[in-house]
């Protein structure tokens, strides 16, 4: 990922960034806290115009490799884009509620940040990840687990800031 304000790279580096397929527990108060009330440059915006429903998908999407789900799920509830749904089915996933999960992934379709080979070796199937996801892995498979959650979280999120510095 290409460099990033200090708030963003504090969650990107925090322990047990995104270890948990299943959390049960914030990952760091102090830091959720942060994120629920950082400014559009603090998320990574590089305008004070832009696009806000983008920005709080980064929130969002922050809040949730916090393993703060429940706070947000409020945020991906109140956004019906394609994007809004994809977040929205990853969450579900990692609540353990496969098949709401698949729900908001057909919803949401494909994104554009998934459209290029993924890290699976052809075109990103959120189902493949939700299955493995439902298997609950253990030793190597849930290393690669653990790798695809982050590789899909690393390109949606890059996708959500993108698009707030290009409104």
């Amino acid at each position: 990922m290409q460099e990033h304000p200090e708030l963003l790279r504090l969650v990107l580096e925090r322990d047990g960034f995104l270890l948990e397929l299943h959390p049960t527990k914030v990952l760091d108060n102090h830091l959720v806290q942060r994120v629920a009330s950082a400014t559009a440059t603090q998320l990574g915006a590089s305008a004070a115009r832009s696009d806000t429903a983008h920005l709080e998908l980064v929130r969002g999407g922050l809040l949730y490799a916090l393993d703060a789900l429940e706070t947000a799920h409020s945020i991906f509830q109140e956004n019906p884009s394609h994007l809004g749904s994809y977040w929205h089915g990853m969450l579900h996933r990692r609540e353990g509620d496969f098949d709401n999960a698949r729900y908001w992934f057909r919803r949401a379709g494909t994104p554009p940040c998934f459209h290029e080979e993924s890290p699976m070796g052809k075109r990103w199937d959120p189902s493949q990840l939700t299955h493995l996801f439902e298997e609950r892995p253990t030793g190597k498979a849930l290393e690669d687990a653990r790798q695809l959650q982050r590789a899909e979280f690393e390109a949606l999120l890059t996708h959500c800031l993108q698009m707030t510095r290009n409104s």
